[in-house]
């Protein structure tokens, strides 16, 4: 049942990620002002970031399968308006749509998950999830350019609704849910605030906005740095590549069990240091040889600190929280997604400077996570 919740998760992430390469062309396409564009892309990080934490309530309270199910039904719904907008305001209202059912099914999904894994396969598990969500990464952005230059966007659209609805007709016929809900007052007794107290909970949502913030920075600033060079749109694909593939093939290989047989802080360190350090990278050279090099670092970076984290929310949350806990989690994904590429835009730096703000903003949460880390480890010996 672990491969089926893989593909659930692969599903997942393959909606959003198919209308990266095409949904800016298409607000513009509808007329829309470069704010409106903006606000099309914005307002699907926002309701998906505060549907993320409002799903963890419900997750708890009435189980994983009913949450995945309408997640990924108003989604699937949502991406088949996308193709009967006539105007970039109504983009905007169904992208906003289209945002709640995101985060209503990726935490529902995580933590169906965690329910299945035991403590010292919890490392592993998350890694291949981690490969899952490499898949859709690569899959996906490469699906939609494809099927919109050969068929037309209404065609991606349909059919990645027609692939939604499928699969929740699949989860809901074949998913079983041993967890079917805490109740309210059960539920109710485990709140947000709690889990935000947790020290070692924490250091996770530290590591998962880390992680975000670096990957924002480098979305927004690898494309204008390779512009700027000359080299050609292409190779900015061929780089984003280049990291995706080296994550997933450490999320297969053995190394998927590292946060198993080290802990979850020192993949969590490693994997910030790494990211780090291919920023840095990626903000001195110029050389294509260097740039690549960056990106496999990068790579290895997510590599060692998804597990990590995301098996740390599972080690933390007990059962009737796991779905806040979760939700949460992806919350802080969303946060660290926009804040980054808002700070290095605030600071309307060039792209080598946006770089290394972002290596250093980098390298002070990892030194922030040990302070952290060593304060926990303190008071817990006291």
């Amino acid at each position: 049942m672990h491969y089926f919740i893989y593909f659930v998760i692969i599903v997942s992430f393959f909606d959003n990620f198919t209308q990266l390469p095409i949904i800016s062309v298409y607000a513009q396409e509808l007329g829309g002002s470069p704010f409106l564009i903006g606000l099309v892309v914005g307002l699907y990080s926002f309701s998906n970031m505060v549907s993320n934490v409002v799903a963890g309530r419900w997750i708890d309270r009435w189980g994983r399968k009913k949450i995945m199910v309408a997640g990924m039904l108003m989604a699937g719904v949502s991406v088949a308006l996308y193709a009967f907008v006539s105007t970039a305001q109504q983009l905007a209202v169904v992208s906003f749509l289209h945002g709640i059912g995101g985060g209503l099914l990726v935490p529902a999904a995580y933590a169906f998950l965690g329910d299945r894994t035991k403590g010292k396969g919890r490392g592993q598990a998350m890694a291949l999830s981690g490969a899952a969500i490499g898949v859709a990464a690569i899959v996906g952005p490469a699906y939609g350019g494809i099927i919109a230059q050969r068929l037309g966007l209404d065609w991606v659209f349909v059919s990645v609704a027609i692939l939604l609805i499928l699969t929740a007709v699949l989860v809901f016929l074949f998913l079983p849910d041993h967890y079917q809900g805490a109740g309210s007052g059960k539920a109710d007794r485990y709140d947000l605030l709690r889990l935000l107290k947790n020290p070692q909970l924490n250091q996770a949502y530290l590591g998962a906005f880390a992680l975000m913030f670096a990957v924002g920075i480098l979305t927004m600033m690898l494309p204008l740095k390779v512009d700027a060079l000359g080299f050609g749109s292409a190779l900015t694909g061929v780089l984003m590549s280049v990291y995706g593939l080296v994550a997933i093939v450490l999320f297969v290989l053995p190394t998927n069990r590292l946060s198993d047989r080290l802990g979850r802080i020192k993949p969590m360190i490693y994997g910030l240091l790494l990211l780090g350090t291919a920023l840095l990278v990626l903000s001195l050279f110029s050389m294509q040889p260097a740039m690549f090099i960056a990106m496999v670092v990068f790579g290895a970076g997510f590599a060692l600190l998804f597990p990590a984290i995301a098996a740390l929310v599972v080690d933390q949350a007990r059962r009737e929280e796991r779905g806040r806990a979760f939700g949460l989690f992806y919350a802080f994904f969303s946060l660290g997604v926009v804040i980054g590429p808002l700070v290095v835009g605030s600071l309307a730096v060039a792209p080598d400077q946006g770089l290394l703000v972002g290596a250093v903003g980098i390298l002070l949460m990892g030194i922030v996570l040990i302070a952290r880390n060593r304060m926990v480890l303190f008071v817990s010996h006291k």
